[in-house]
C-alpha cells in the first residue's frame, strides 16, 4: 500500500536512550512530520482506554454486576480469545478501507464504553468488555499499518520507538484522570472511557481529512 509523498518520512533519529535523547528525537521527528501527531494521540487514547477497562476497571464492573468471582477466570479466557481477532482485521479493511474501518472501530468503542456506563447487568457488561476487545483488537494492527507506511527509509525502528513515546506521554495523563474518576465510581470511569474514545474518532477523522486518507482504498490505491 502507498500514500502520497507528503506523507512519506525520512528522518535521521538515533534510537533514544537517554531522557534528553528521547526528547530531541521527538522534536525532530515533530518538526519533521507534525501532521502525524493527531493519529498518535488518537491512537493512545483508545489505547489507554482499552488497557485501563480490560485490565483494571473490569473487575470494578464485576462486582457492581454482582458476577461471581469464580467467573471472572472464564472471562478473562473469553476476552483473551476475542483479541485472537487482531489476526482478522485485513478481511475488514478489505470490505471497507481503512478510514471507515477505523471509524466503525473507534465508534464501537465509545458505544461500548457508554453500554458499561449505563448498565449493571452482567450479561451486558461482558457484552460492551467483548465489544470493546474486539474494537481495539481490530484497531491497532490497522494502527501499525499506517506507521509503518508513513515511514521510508532505514531509521524506521527509531521513528517508531519516537512515536511510542509520544504515546506514553498521553498515557500518563489517562492513567491519572482514570484513576481520579474511578475513585468517584465506576460508571464515571466508564463514562470518562466514552470520552476518550470521542476525542479518540474526532481526533483520526481530522487526521484522516488532511492527509487525504479517504482517497484511498482498501489497497491503498487512489480512488
Amino acid at each position: 500500500m502507498t500514500l502520497p509523498n507528503v506523507t512519506d518520512v525520512q528522518i535521521p533519529v538515533q534510537t533514544p536512550t537517554t531522557l534528553r535523547e528521547q526528547t530531541r528525537a521527538v522534536a525532530r521527528v515533530l518538526r519533521s512530520d507534525s501532521h502525524v501527531l493527531p493519529l498518535l494521540v488518537a491512537a493512545a487514547l483508545f489505547s489507554e482506554c482499552h488497557q485501563t477497562i480490560l485490565t483494571f476497571l473490569n473487575q470494578l464492573q464485576y462486582v457492581r454486576c454482582a458476577i461471581p468471582t469464580a467467573a471472572m477466570g472464564y472471562l478473562y479466557i473469553l476476552m483473551t480469545v476475542i483479541g485472537l481477532l487482531a489476526a482478522r482485521s485485513h478481511k475488514l479493511t478489505a470490505r471497507l478501507g481503512e478510514p471507515r474501518s477505523m471509524t466503525l472501530l473507534l465508534l464501537a468503542g465509545c458505544a461500548a464504553c457508554l453500554l458499561l456506563t449505563l448498565t449493571a447487568n452482567a450479561v451486558l457488561s461482558v457484552l460492551g468488555l467483548a465489544v470493546l476487545k474486539a474494537a481495539f483488537s481490530l484497531f491497532n494492527p490497522i494502527l501499525l499499518t499506517i506507521e509503518n507506511r508513513r515511514i521510508t527509509g532505514g531509521n524506521r525502528a527509531s521513528i517508531l520507538s519516537v512515536y511510542a513515546i509520544l504515546m506514553d506521554c498521553v498515557a500518563v495523563g489517562t492513567s491519572l484522570t482514570f484513576g481520579w474518576a474511578a475513585d468517584s465510581g465506576v460508571a464515571n470511569a466508564m463514562l470518562l472511557g466514552a470520552g476518550f474514545c470521542f476525542a479518540a474518532l474526532g481526533l483520526y477523522g481530522y487526521w484522516a481529512h488532511t492527509e487525504g486518507e479517504k482517497k484511498y482504498d482498501s489497497r491503498g490505491n487512489k480512488g
